[in-house]
């Protein structure tokens, strides 16, 4: 995933600070990958390159 210089919108990062302990917070793998889509969406609107779905479980993997 490219890093930007422009930083993320503080209701982004709050969204996504919200997903990742909703991700953390079930074990079902149908909802753990609509949240990861649904930030793979918002982070490449952001990055303004395409993120993928694999990125974002392992970053969220990555911050538990």
């Amino acid at each position: 995933m490219p890093l930007t210089r422009n930083p993320i919108p503080p209701d982004a990062a709050k969204a996504f600070m919200r997903d990742l302990r909703a991700y953390h917070a079930t074990k079902n793998g149908d909802q753990r990958t609509a949240i990861a889509a649904r930030q793979a969406e918002q982070l490449s609107k952001h990055a303004r390159a395409v993120v993928k779905l694999a990125e974002v479980k392992e970053l969220f993997d990555r911050m538990k």
